[in-house]
């Protein structure tokens, strides 16, 4: 739940319109189209964290370290939208290059790398401290134990960055692939944008008649209300990446959930939890079994004494018994 909401508090770059000003973009000049390095100003917005778990000592060379994000930017959007159509517009008419949707989702969702990396190496960090604990409470011989972890930790360590490896994968399918889904709820959630524009626009025109409810004349509903050709695509560009963004985002959050926290460190065939099995302990070596198992140096010396301390004491008692 803190991770779903990381991604939907903050997890964008720009917060999106709300549906009701959709009407209300405003020509921006030119000069004022580009951000140094296309970064959003600094408005100082409140911030949270990437990571709620503290790292283990362990793990340290695996782990996401910890960063303090920015929450959306409030305002700007518009500003940022004009930028990249204008550094991208060519001979089109009413229309904007295919790859627009890709360029903006991927800033939007910049952030998506650092919360999504933080969560997994949180649970990643909450798996370990378990299987500690576990050890703990089944081993109370700390050479025993000390031992038996050392040899688990190769194993555990790279079920993590299999872990780890997956998040990477689902971020570039993602950020870097082309925008596409066959998800419904992306044309539900564009038409519902595209009406409540409307609806905004029409709203200072409408009238009650206290029969039909608030109505809209014809004359008026045909009016025209003249907008340049580049804010009509602004507008097009933003309602459709607010859509897809929307899919896009829970569709991120459900598969890091599914398959890179459950299916890789919790309920899969392999996850670390699993790796300390029957099966695990049926491979290892007889060497490996008395290294783990086997009693301590200092304790094989004193018990080798008291046998032949135990042989001598017999062997004089026979002579004694004999005489």
């Amino acid at each position: 739940e803190v991770f779903a909401a990381d991604m939907m508090q903050g997890g964008h770059t720009y917060s999106f319109l709300p549906q009701e000003r959709q009407d209300t973009v405003q020509q921006v000049e030119q000069a004022d189209f580009f951000f140094e390095d296309d970064t959003p100003p600094d408005h100082g917005q409140d911030t949270f964290d990437s990571r709620k778990e503290d790292d283990v000592d362990d793990l340290a060379e695996i782990l996401r370290p910890k960063q303090s994000l920015s929450m959306c930017n409030e305002e700007g959007i518009e500003k940022w939208l004009q930028g990249i159509y204008a550094s991208s517009r060519g001979f089109e008419l009413g229309t904007f290059n295919g790859s627009v949707l890709a360029t903006t989702m991927k800033k939007q969702s910049s952030k998506w790398i650092e919360i999504s990396l933080g969560f997994v190496s949180d649970v990643i960090v909450m798996v370990h401290r378990f299987i500690t604990a576990a050890l703990h409470s089944i081993c109370s011989d700390r050479h025993v134990r000390e031992t038996l972890f050392a040899t688990l930790l190769d194993g555990l360590l790279d079920r993590y960055r299999l872990a780890i490896r997956h998040v990477h994968f689902l971020l570039t399918v993602e950020r870097d692939g082309i925008p596409m889904t066959v998800n419904h709820y992306f044309n539900e959630n564009l038409e519902k944008r595209r009406q409540a524009r409307l609806a905004s626009a029409m709203e200072g025109l409408s009238v009650s008649d206290f029969k039909h409810g608030w109505v809209v004349k014809l004359a008026d509903a045909l009016q025209s209300y003249p907008m340049s050709n580049t804010n009509h695509t602004i507008q097009d560009i933003h309602d459709i990446l607010a859509a897809y963004y929307k899919v896009a985002r829970k569709r991120f959050a459900d598969n890091i959930c599914q398959q890179a926290t459950d299916h890789f460190l919790l309920n899969g065939a392999d996850t670390p939890l699993r790796f300390f099995s029957p099966v695990f302990v049926g491979r290892l070596s007889t060497e490996e079994l008395e290294r783990i198992a086997g009693e301590a140096p200092r304790v094989r010396r004193e018990r080798n004494e008291l046998s032949k301390q135990i042989a001598s004491l017999i062997t004089a008692r026979e002579i004694v018994l004999k005489g």
